[in-house]
């Protein structure tokens, strides 16, 4: 067997096993970071590094909804409302704990009336999910310009400062708090009718059509949880920094479609988890945190960030469609 032949058969195994691969990648990561820094695998900086991925990881949930739905489904407006739910949930409470409740129901509800209208407009209006959402975007970042008159204060009540930066027994409630929705998630997805429906709607809506699923409500219900999740994520980052700032979940618009891939979710629909999702949002974070600890420079961490997933993303997208 030549040098191509077995290259070729790596490959086509590799694009079988892509969660692995990225747990194998992550682990590796990991090593080297530590014997660059030893301080790098210490079990407080671990921690800290999946407290980090919780929020990457949390963003990523809706996209993974998204992507599996098939369809060609993305979602690029996943930092607008990022954003927009970090300025509302601290304007809401005004930094205070007895406001909070009310301020994070308006948020999600707001986030998931956003996506709602993602969807709407991607599957009754044929809009393609790109444009839909990218247009989307552009249109919640004006109306938080608009509402922060270009200038967002205030900052997290007490209890959500907790959450976000606060211990419980040594673990950071962020990583509890992702351990709690990725078990709901992961439980949906594997073991309820949505999760085996959206499966298959991915994999071939023409079959689903045929077999009566109700597409559309699936799709657009869908895009609404995208929204949801991301409201989530824009609350928790709000107690994570304790301040708010325009546009401050644009950081996670590309990472959480890289997520999802690098995690062996197929960007044609219908195949991958979130399961893969969180492995691929630790990978990314320990990536980054291991070019920082090496000192490199942001263009240097660029470049090698841009080699790898592309390294990565060309493996899984080798899948078989049958795999």
């Amino acid at each position: 067997m030549t040098f191509t032949e077995r290259a070729k058969q790596w490959l086509e195994q590799s694009s079988r096993n892509s969660l692995g691969i990225a747990v194998g990648v992550a682990v590796l990561l990991t090593a080297v970071g530590g014997a660059f820094n030893r301080g790098f695998v210490s079990p407080s900086n671990l921690l800290n590094l999946l407290a980090i991925s919780s929020l990457l990881g949390l963003a990523a949930a809706g996209q993974t909804l998204v992507v599996l739905s098939g369809g060609e489904g993305i979602d690029l407006s996943i930092g607008a409302v990022i954003s927009l739910s970090a300025v509302l949930t601290s304007q809401i409470s005004n930094g205070q704990n007895g406001l909070l409740f009310p301020a994070v129901v308006v948020t999600l509800v707001v986030g998931a009336l956003l996506g709602l209208v993602n969807g709407l407009g991607i599957y009754l209006a044929q809009v393609p999910p790109l444009i839909m959402t990218l247009g989307m975007s552009s249109v919640i970042e004006g109306i938080v310009l608009v509402y922060t008159q270009g200038q967002p204060k205030g900052q997290a009540p007490p209890f959500l400062a907790t959450l976000g930066t606060g211990q419980v027994l040594g673990i950071p409630w962020l990583i509890i708090v992702w351990a709690v929705f990725t078990l709901i998630i992961w439980y949906v997805l594997k073991h309820m009718v949505y999760g085996r429906l959206l499966f298959l709607v991915g994999d071939n809506r023409s079959a689903g059509r045929m077999s009566g699923v109700p597409i559309a409500k699936l799709v657009v219900g869908t895009y609404a949880l995208s929204g949801f999740f991301s409201a989530c994520t824009g609350i928790l980052f709000l107690g994570y920094t304790n301040t708010t700032y325009l546009n401050i979940g644009d950081v996670y618009i590309l990472p959480s479609v890289a997520a999802v891939v690098v995690g062996g979710t197929a960007l044609s629909g219908g195949r991958g988890g979130y399961i893969g999702t969180v492995v691929g949002a630790i990978l990314l974070t320990v990536l980054d945190s291991l070019l920082t600890t090496m000192h490199m420079g942001e263009a240097t961490r660029g470049i090698i960030n841009g080699v790898v997933l592309l390294v990565l993303l060309s493996i899984y997208t080798r899948q078989p469609k049958d795999a």
